[in-house]
This record gives structure tokens, sequence and C-alpha cells, in this order.
């Protein structure tokens, strides 16, 4: 399956606002958007969302249809928070997350140039758990405002080491 990752915008607010109001995707996360969602709160959440270089959104795309998001969020003093979701259930457990968080980091190191990637995740969600650890972040601790929530991260270095 082909996965490409391209800048969200408000074309994107068609394919997930419906998929948005599943209550599986925030089972061990939570939405940034407004939930439940509506076409008309979702094309202004991802309109905002396409302007706002703090934060990076792209849409996953799975042989040229969405599927998901990631996002680099709070990018600042050379770090940034990853965070992603593939919103499709009929596509969970292809490789497609694996996929588009390759590409997310080689952006994120590559023109972002961040020293310092992180994730915050639920390790009972083992599907996204795996991914991460699959791909080298190493565990460094727990949310302070979660404690379920592991704190997870992969610095330039470990990245490096990824492409090897």
């Amino acid at each position: 399956m082909n996965v490409e990752i391209t800048p969200i915008d408000e074309y994107f607010a068609k394919f997930s606002w419906v998929l948005r109001n599943n209550p599986s995707l925030w089972e061990y996360m939570d939405s940034d958007a407004p939930v439940p969602a509506t076409l008309e709160s979702e094309t202004l959440y991802l309109k905002n969302a396409a302007i706002d270089s703090k934060n990076p959104m792209f849409a996953i795309l799975a042989d040229n249809e969405f599927a998901g998001y990631v996002m680099l969020k709070n990018v600042a003093y050379g770090a940034a928070e990853l965070s992603y979701c593939i919103m499709r259930q009929d596509l969970w457990g292809l490789g497609i997350m694996s996929k588009a968080t390759m590409l997310a980091l080689r952006y994120a190191y590559g023109c972002l140039k961040l020293d310092l990637v992180y994730l915050y995740i639920n390790p009972q969600n083992i599907a996204s758990y795996r991914n991460a650890i699959n791909k080298h972040f190493v565990r460094v601790g727990s949310s302070f405002i979660k404690p379920e929530v592991e704190r997870l991260e992969m610095t330039r270095t470990g990245w490096e080491k990824v492409l090897k």
C-alpha cells in the first residue's frame, strides 16, 4: 500500500468529520478537535490547523485516500510532540501508521531540523505503542497529568540510528 503525508487543509474535513465521531478512536487518547464533530467544526479546525506553523499537521493518504493524520505539536526550541491517528478502522493493522510515522520523522529531523521528538501514549493502545517502540522511541517517564500515559522520546542521534 502506498502511503504519503500531505499538509492538511479544510478539504479533508469532508472525510474526517464523520470518522472523528467514532468513540473507538478516543479510547486511549484525546482529540484536539471538537468531539462530537460536525462538518462545520471540522472544516474550521482543519482550516486553522493548516496555517499553524507551530503545529504542522498532515493528512495521511493510503493509496491516495484519506486515512488519518499525523501532527508535530508545539514545535519550539528544537523539539516537538508527535501525535498520530489512523481514523479509518478498516485500515487498522495494515502498517500505514508505521510508514506515516517514518515520513513525519523525516520531516521533523530533515526539514524542521529538530533535535527531539516525543510522544505520549497509553501502553494499552498496543498498536500505537508498538509503532513507537519499533521506531526506537525510548520510554522516559509518565505524563504528569495522566499517569497511565507514558512519555517516549527520540533524539536526533536516535533518528540517525534508525536510518542506518
